[in-house]
């Protein structure tokens, strides 16, 4: 049997049970189930008991019963799939070796007699969370030695501590490790025997520790050296092991990205221990010649309780932005962050995003997974709102100067209803999306907008019938949108590859869709979606400067650019004058609102100047308009001075003023 396929054996027969307790080596005849495949017999020879001290996920168990999936081998139980589990971690603690289990399961070994030390620790995996129901994920642990129960744990569940056994088995030949479902159901029992080993003759059964010196992650720019912190081994048996760590690595630091650098050493028993450290190289250079930077990303349908693998792709997806440019602007993450609109996933949500940098100017937007808690909109909407910090699910934030506006559906459903995930715009939103968008008609700069879900017939994909629905008020919102040819419309909800031709779009205003940090899908050629990808997990990095907005496919399961996503979109006449007072004072009250000034009366003072101007050039009186601009002019450069106006804000309000100035001269 495969070291990671271990098939369920069904016949297993009473005389054999009997010759394995009396020590006897012998051919036997078994039959396997294997996952997806059909009955099939064969002759083993049993294997020869152990003679070293062992891990058992390294030896091979005579018999493996799972209540759900197969036993898996150095990591938690995961799914239905071999291999699809996760690290193994109980209460924060993460272990490289152990088994993982559902209830109800009885892993079997046989050990002739030879070893003397049965040690691991157990619980509940951390994959598995309290959801508020008595029966979840509750488990009792059993350890049988030649049939008899020689430790029973007591009912565990996901808030348990986590339990160290260390038993005397000498002379055991027949050793079982048991997991119930304590007598209710077996929904989320997902239990780990971490660590867990076996010990021969005197030894001790020690691990070596491993301690990280330095940050982790640790940061280093781009094209610096890498200089290893190390780490501190240390084991209770053979003492200090650090001059035996063996380190492995692949970092080059000429390409910013994350990296990973694996610590190991074994002890004189045989045992492993090993520690990870991330390696973020990032480019403080990113900035230089933007005007801004900022990230979407969505769908991460994260559910508490379930043992999909979201968590570590939010946090693999903001390591890797950050390694791109440590000093992006923003991230707008699009819908979509939880899988069950429950206020424990938007926690669990919240944990990841705090464990990784990302930018302060951080916006969500609702998705249809936000209301699928089911228990009406208005509870939805309010648990959203709490997370996102915000007051409505459509908002407008400017930043440096450029808009960011959301959008959100404010109703969901009914369950079985073809309209269930469509986005539901109130007269009231679109008419505030109306007037949002004309505050910035007069500016040269493209307005960013943010919704969940995309325009029916737009990308690749959203003719099928499931995306027709996708935005109940399509047609008015298209119609607003299009007379503002500087929009570019942000979605995400389909999940698609961004290697599909036909995701990025122009129809009266541009459309970018952004992937899926959780999986990638594509379609089937039958008007069907499929999983391409369930490692996949992309994203968008943009990039703006004065005549261009570059739009980039990231793969951050990969580390890499998606080089078919990548687009271009011209910023038209982005030097053209303004033509009068009322121009230049929106200019300062955009940079006003993107931060650009510095102390108390700044823009005040500015905005005084150009109403003096608005109500000469209302009066044609020419001189003193002319007065006022250069007085204008001489503020900016006492501002300028000062440090009190940044670099951009200063270029572009002096050549608007000094235009400003030819025109009425």
């Amino acid at each position: 049997m495969g070291a990671k396929n271990i098939n369920k054996i069904i016949i297993l027969s009473f005389a054999l049970t009997f010759m394995l307790l009396c020590g006897i080596t012998l051919n036997a005849a078994i039959s396997h189930a294997a996952k997806d495949t059909k009955d099939s017999s064969r002759t083993d020879k049993l294997s020869d008991p152990p003679t070293t001290s062992s891990w058992l996920s390294d030896l091979e168990p005579i018999k493996a019963e799972n209540g759900w999936g197969p036993v898996e081998l150095d990591s938690s139980n995961g799914e239905s799939g071999e291999g699809d589990g996760n690290i193994l971690t109980l209460n924060g603690v993460t272990y490289d070796k152990g088994l993982g289990v559902h209830a109800p399961s009885k892993v079997s070994y046989y050990l002739g007699g030879n070893a003397t030390r049965f040690i691991s620790d157990i619980g509940v995996d951390d994959e598995i969370s309290a959801n508020g129901s008595q029966t979840y994920g509750t488990v009792e642990f059993q350890v049988l030695a030649d049939g008899e129960k020689v430790y029973e744990s007591g009912v565990m569940n996901p808030t348990s501590n986590t339990k160290h056994i260390d038993l005397d088995i000498k002379g055991v030949d027949l050793l079982e490790l048991v997991v119930t479902d304590a007598g209710d159901r077996t929904a989320g029992d997902h239990a780990d025997w971490a660590h867990a080993r076996i010990t021969v003759g005197d030894d001790p059964g020690t691990i070596p520790e491993l301690k990280l010196k330095g940050d982790d992650p640790l940061t280093i720019n781009i094209g610096e050296d890498y200089v290893d912190p190390g780490v501190k081994a240390y084991d209770e048996q053979d003492g200090d092991l650090t001059d035996q760590v063996v380190v492995e690595h692949d970092i080059n630091t000429s390409i910013p990205r994350p990296y990973e650098v694996t610590y190991s050493v074994t002890n004189s028993s045989g045992f492993t221990a090993t520690v990870k450290r991330k390696v973020l190289v990032v480019d403080n250079t990113a900035n230089e010649g933007l005007n801004l930077a900022f990230s979407v990303i969505s769908d991460f349908q994260l559910t508490v309780g379930n043992s999909g693998s979201s968590g570590p792709k939010i946090t693999n997806a903001l390591q890797d932005l950050y390694s791109i440019n440590p000093n992006s602007d923003a991230m707008v993450v699009n819908g979509d962050m939880v899988n069950d609109g429950r206020t424990e996933s938007y926690d669990k949500v919240n944990e990841y995003m705090n464990s990784s940098p990302h930018p302060d100017n951080l916006f969500y937007t609702i998705g249809n997974h936000e209301f699928f808690k089911n228990d009406g909109n208005a509870p939805s909407i309010a648990r959203f709102l709490d997370f996102a910090g915000v007051d409505n699910v459509y908002y407008e934030r400017m930043v440096k100067g450029y808009p960011f506006i959301v959008l959100g559906s404010e109703s969901w459903g009914p369950v079985g209803s073809p309209t269930k995930d469509s986005a539901d715009l109130s007269e009231k939103q679109l008419q505030w999306l109306e007037k949002a968008l004309e505050k910035h008609d007069d500016s040269n700069k493209p307005i960013f907008v943010y919704l969940h879900n995309p325009l029916p017939y737009s990308f690749t994909g959203t003719d099928i019938e499931y995306y027709q629905r996708s935005i109940l008020q399509d047609k008015q919102l298209r119609e607003i949108l299009s007379q503002y040819p500087q929009v570019i419309f942000f979605s995400g909800h389909t999940h698609h590859d961004l290697h599909i031709p036909g995701l990025f779009v122009k129809d009266g205003f541009y459309m970018a869709t952004s992937g899926s940090v959780y999986n990638t899908y594509g379609l089937d050629g039958h008007g069907n979606e499929i999983i391409i990808d369930h490692d996949g997990s992309q994203g968008l990095y943009v990039q703006v400067y004065d005549d261009k907005v570059v739009i980039k496919g990231r793969d951050f399961a990969k580390k890499e650019w998606i080089d078919e996503y990548h687009h271009e979109v011209p910023i038209e006449d982005a030097t053209a004058p303004v033509e009068n007072a009322t121009d230049l004072k929106k200019l300062v009250e955009q940079y006003e609102e993107g931060g650009e000034f510095s102390g108390d009366n700044t823009a005040h003072m500015l905005k005084l100047h150009m109403k003096a101007v608005k109500r000469y050039e209302d009066q044609e009186k020419v001189e003193k308009i002319l007065k006022h601009l250069k007085g204008f002019e001489k503020l900016l450069d006492q501002y300028r001075e000062k440090q009190w106006i940044s670099e951009k804000a200063y270029d572009v309000l002096k050549l608007s003023t000094e235009m400003l100035i030819k025109k009425w001269q």
